[in-house]
């Protein structure tokens, strides 16, 4: 991400494992398998909390404190839900023009999600997915 070369360590760790758990939430979705949070994860919790396989038709799913921490660095990286001043600042700094700002944006706006809603559902909906996807295209 162009905007976070600055970022301390454990917040680029975060960014990372928050695109890990987006994009397999993405992948697991797409393949019709799910993705879940509220894992029982106990205190052996090990890893990113990532758990899965399509191979035995089990759901992806992580523990609820990873994505937290994923959701929480993501609120900085991207603080408000309206993204487009955000992708206009970055079009500027490196020389993007506008018309084709919706070809390099990497995040949509947030979709609107419930306070109280599992928390991969408000991870992927601050990222710009609708949790409910594929139920729901």
């Amino acid at each position: 991400m162009p905007w976070a070369t600055e970022a301390l360590g454990a917040e680029s760790l975060a960014c990372y494992v928050s695109e890990l758990i987006v994009h397999t939430w993405d992948l697991a979705r797409a393949a019709g398998s799910g993705a879940t949070g509220s894992r029982a994860t106990g205190s052996g919790a090990t890893g990113s909390g990532a758990t899965g396989s399509r191979a035995t038709g089990s759901r992806a799913t992580w523990s609820d404190e990873t994505i937290e921490v994923a959701l929480a660095v993501m609120g900085v990286q991207l603080p408000v839900p309206e993204r487009m001043p955000i992708w206009l600042g970055v079009a500027e700094q490196f020389d993007v023009p506008p018309e084709q700002l919706d070809q390099v944006a990497p995040f949509a706006d947030a979709v609107p999600v419930s306070g109280d809603a599992p928390a991969i559902d408000r991870l992927v909906g601050w990222v710009g997915r609708n949790p409910s996807w594929p139920e729901s295209s």
